[in-house]
């Protein structure tokens, strides 16, 4: 029985990384073949995605502006995930991306998607702000994997920040919460996106 999948959805409708205000915070964002979590749009039935190597796959490209989310929704729900990394493949090719936080269950995506897109870009923001168990556990996990790993970060170091607006995540408003995001995730992020010329 496949596991139950997360919906479907492009890139063009992710303006945010995750929210965790804190530096020291304890909810990251989870590895995924996009920036959000979720898992790339799909549309063909998964009969027509046997297990096999990408250049091996010949089905039409669909209109990437007219895809019906709700019916891939629908057609994939029982699919089995390296069948939906290679649609995303073949449907996206090289504008597919995935981001990561390097958290303690990113390794699990990232292999799987990895062993079928050896090259896949993986986005990591870092905030400038992870426990030192993040990055040495990103460093071991980049090499072990041979990941294409995109590292982007605010053009303000943190300690620019911290004397221009001060502890951010200490002040405990909305609006001090937004900016702190605004300044070391979303902006990166979106630069990232751009760049990557990213639709999924």
């Amino acid at each position: 029985m496949a596991s139950a999948l997360p919906n479907f959805h492009t890139a063009t409708d992710n303006n945010q990384t995750d929210t965790d205000f804190s530096p020291n915070g304890s909810n990251p964002l989870s590895s995924s073949p996009s920036s959000n979590g979720e898992q790339p749009a799909a549309q063909h039935s998964p009969s027509n995605l046997p297990d096999q190597k990408l250049q091996n796959l010949d089905l039409p490209k669909p209109d990437l502006l007219n895809l019906d989310l709700n019916t891939l929704n629908e057609q994939f729900a029982e699919a089995e995930a390296k069948s939906l990394i290679q649609w995303g493949a073949h449907t996206f090719g090289d504008s597919l991306i995935m981001s990561t936080s390097f958290g303690i269950q990113s390794a699990v995506m990232l292999g799987l998607v990895t062993s079928v897109i050896p090259n896949i870009p993986v986005i990591w923001i870092d905030t400038g702000y992870l426990p030192a168990e993040t990055y040495r556990f990103a460093q071991q996990l980049t090499e072990r994997l041979s990941l294409n790993l995109k590292v982007y970060q605010s053009p303000l170091s943190p300690a620019r920040m911290e004397a221009l607006y001060g502890k951010l995540w200490e002040e405990g408003t909305v609006e001090a919460f937004n900016k702190y995001d605004n300044i070391r995730k979303v902006e990166p992020m979106q630069r990232a996106l751009k760049e990557l010329h990213a639709t999924a």
